[in-house]
């Protein structure tokens, strides 16, 4: 639906905060294509859990990506865990 939008090709900053994202539409979201050129994400305040983390940390389309927000996200140790591991998020010089 959204990430299948081709307008969103050229989309540098996405603020889902407090959108009710969960691990299920992280998944969904950042499969697709469209959001290959994001710079900056902000997912603060979502129930991601760390479910939701490991979703974005093995998204290539998110390889771009300078600044993340995650603050409020219950994401544990676990999350935590998966994110010293992501390959695909090696240009975050940002994360909250």
């Amino acid at each position: 639906v959204l990430g299948k939008t081709p307008n969103l090709l050229n989309l540098i900053t996405l603020n889902l905060r407090q959108a009710s994202v969960n691990p299920v539409t992280l998944h969904l979201l950042f499969r697709e294509p469209n959001f290959r050129n994001l710079r900056y994400l902000n997912l603060q305040e979502n129930p991601l859990t760390p479910f939701g983390i490991q979703h974005l940390t093995e998204s290539p389309i998110l390889s771009e990506l300078l600044e993340l927000n995650l603050s409020s996200t219950g994401m544990e140790d676990a999350g935590i865990t998966f994110l010293a591991g992501a390959k695909y998020l090696s240009k975050v010089t940002s994360l909250n």
